[in-house]
């Protein structure tokens, strides 16, 4: 008898929750888009901390607001399946002007509305 070796292949697109699972985030009500919180601190001293959006299961990415420090308590709720509520708070500013008012995230047709607020 002659064995044959069997493989199995996923068509679905991979499974990038890794990527925010374990970190707070939140997602919109329609399942599309994930939004979350990154930290990062580089050996020459720089530290960041960003609100990330993953569009379509990782198809596209973008920056929703950072801010130059680690350890900020954000808070992310979704106002609507397009509109994203994020607070931080009043002793710190955002990096970019952008980020401190009503703006869009756009990325390979997905949009996003994001609207910062000071707690």
């Amino acid at each position: 008898m002659l064995a044959l070796p069997l493989f199995l292949v996923s068509c679905g697109r991979p499974d990038d929750s890794f990527e925010w699972a374990e970190k707070p985030h939140a997602i919109s009500s329609s399942g599309w888009c994930v939004a979350y919180v990154q930290e990062a601190k580089d050996a020459s001293g720089s530290e960041w901390t960003a609100v990330l959006l993953d569009f379509d299961r990782g198809k596209c990415s973008g920056t929703a607001i950072q801010f130059q420090r680690i350890g900020l308590s954000l808070k992310m709720h979704w106002l609507d399946p397009t509109t994203l509520e994020v607070h931080y708070p009043k002793d710190v500013s955002p990096t970019c002007d952008t980020d401190a008012s009503e703006h869009f995230v756009e990325c390979d047709g997905f949009r996003v509305r994001v609207v910062p607020s000071k707690i």
